[in-house]
């Protein structure tokens, strides 16, 4: 296909896509806007008409995977549930997020200092990202709501966090097969394995 029959925007958001690929499945190393061109059937300079070379082009696909998670935690908030159920929500959104999503989550593992938290005096403090942001301010809420002690605050967010990383890992990595609603198993594990209900 000739770059004339894309649409700017569309053809933008495909290398972005291809190039997510490309990452994933090369490494920076095999990386190029020549494969990237390729791969989109465009001619070997249509990539410049929106990359000003590799590293903006990468840039971009970080920027476009962190916006693409970031919208998917915002939609699951509702402020109508209480902060409990409100946190099992964003805990399922999270890993409906992973799941639908397979090469996001490799790309965020493989580039794991995008979605990081740093321990500091044995507290978890704000990071780079803003689903975890997201994810922590909310767990704070939901322990205030549940009269959790505050020295619980940090054990109870990394253990939330492993079981909703864990399980979009096992599911997406076919290590484990559900043959019922994952969503229900998580809302049962988040709720019973931390003993919040």
């Amino acid at each position: 296909m000739d770059v004339k029959n894309y649409h700017h925007g569309d053809l933008k958001k495909q290398m972005i896509l291809k190039g997510l690929e490309l990452l994933n499945e090369k490494g920076i190393d095999g990386f190029s806007l020549r494969k990237i061109a390729s791969m989109c059937n465009v001619s070997h300079t249509a990539p410049y008409k929106h990359f000003k070379d590799k590293e903006h082009l990468i840039k971009e696909i970080y920027n476009y995977v962190i916006n693409e998670f970031d919208n998917s935690i915002i939609n699951s908030l509702d402020n109508t549930l209480n902060p409990e159920d409100l946190m099992v929500e964003i805990g399922k959104g999270y890993v409906r997020f992973m799941v639908d999503n397979p090469n996001y989550l490799k790309f965020l593992m493989i580039n794991n200092h995008l979605f990081s938290a740093k321990l500091e005096n044995g507290d978890i403090v704000n990071s780079k990202s803003n689903s975890f942001n997201i994810f922590k301010d909310n767990a704070i809420r939901m322990f205030e709501y549940l009269g959790i002690s505050r020295e619980e605050y940090t054990i109870n967010i990394i253990t939330m966090w492993s079981i909703v990383q864990g399980i979009s890992s096992l599911i997406t990595n076919k290590n484990i097969v559900i043959d019922c609603d994952y969503e229900s198993l998580l809302e049962n594990i988040l709720k019973n394995k931390l003993k919040l209900d």
